[in-house]
């Protein structure tokens, strides 16, 4: 596969969500482990993060940082692919 987005020229742009931005957030003390260190929460196991991260949470994304990212994704487009 990363050949073929290399050969594409695809660059991979990643959105890191802010614990403000998960439902989580609202059920969780910022510092529970939930929040504050999920890498030892992925020490349960795949179904109790599985649950945790995935089941049992929604997100809001912050369309303002968000946005940065779609801007930068779109000049890339128009500028980045088109040079030769």
């Amino acid at each position: 596969m990363v050949h073929l987005q290399k050969k594409l020229g695809w660059i991979y742009i990643g959105y890191q969500i802010l614990a403000t931005e998960s439902s989580l957030y609202d059920k969780y003390d910022e510092d529970d482990p939930i929040l504050a260190d999920p890498t030892r929460v992925n020490q349960k196991g795949w179904e109790y993060t599985k649950k945790i991260y995935l089941e049992d949470r929604t997100v809001r994304l912050d369309l303002k940082r968000l946005r940065k990212r779609l801007v930068g994704a779109y000049d890339y487009i128009i500028h980045g692919m088109c040079q030769d």
